[in-house]
């Protein structure tokens, strides 16, 4: 978990020790806050944004630092194995708190691994930029830990119930929605009657084209309001095989 890869001036690396964590926590405050105005800064005590769950021993927290900018990017992982049971949580993944994922528990015979508070620099997102090597990373460790699925939340960047179905609608359109559902906890609002838009115009979000193009991920759920953020979300799932291979550094 300490390997480094160097490629444009990037430095990826896996966080060993509270500074490093520190350091994820202070640059989430900043995209969040600071750059996309999800949270407030009063939603970031110490200019921090984090939960109990980055300090779990299990976390792991992915670090892409630029010699001139410092970290520009972070992301973090948890990866687990079913739990016993058919309770509530299948995996006790924050997502769970939004999706219903006993369906990729009776598949999954290895360890599934969550992605989550994925946080790039806008200057630093794109083709060749930190959120290629982030993605890479967080793939690569999930395959180390023997991961066969990946599975998170991906931010559709509105807070309208309209646009999210909207966004939904143009992935169905393009074949992305996945054949292994995550059922929502709570049914979807209902949306009063209007002429229908044309989802084929819907532009995607970045970070939805990102995860699609750098890590071959299916959306497998209707997208739900996040509480924290104010944004509608939806759910995602991939092998993150396919993120090592496609976002494997330059030689």
């Amino acid at each position: 978990m300490d390997k480094e890869n160097r490629d444009r001036g990037y430095r990826i690396y896996v966080a060993q020790s509270d500074v490093q964590v520190d350091a994820a926590l202070r640059l989430r405050a900043d995209v969040f806050a600071g750059e996309e105005n999800y949270l407030t800064q009063e939603g970031c005590p110490g200019g921090r944004e984090g939960d109990s769950r980055d300090f779990d021993e299990r976390t792991i927290h992915v670090l892409v630092e630029h010699p001139d900018d410092g970290v520009v990017g972070v992301g973090r992982l948890e990866i687990r194995p079913p739990l016993a049971g058919t309770g509530f949580s299948s995996f006790g993944f924050a997502l769970e708190r939004s999706y219903d994922l006993r369906v990729l528990a009776l598949l999954a015979v290895q360890p599934v691994a969550e992605v989550s508070r994925v946080a790039v620099r806008r200057r630093h997102r794109g083709a060749g930029g930190a959120t290629r090597h982030l993605i890479y990373e967080l793939g690569r460790q999930a395959v180390a830990a023997g991961a066969r699925y990946w599975v998170g939340d991906a931010n559709c960047e509105t807070p309208s119930a309209w646009a999210a179905r909207d966004i939904y609608t143009r992935l169905r359109e393009l074949g992305l929605i996945s054949h292994i559902p995550f059922a929502l906890r709570e049914p979807p609002v209902e949306l009063a009657p209007r002429r229908p838009s044309d989802a084929s115009l819907c532009e995607l979000p970045h970070i939805l084209t990102s995860y699609e193009r750098t890590a071959r991920v299916r959306f497998a759920g209707y997208p739900h309001l996040d509480p924290k953020f104010g944004r509608y979300a939806i759910g995602f799932i991939a092998d993150p095989r396919f993120a090592v291979t496609r976002c494997r550094p330059w030689p």
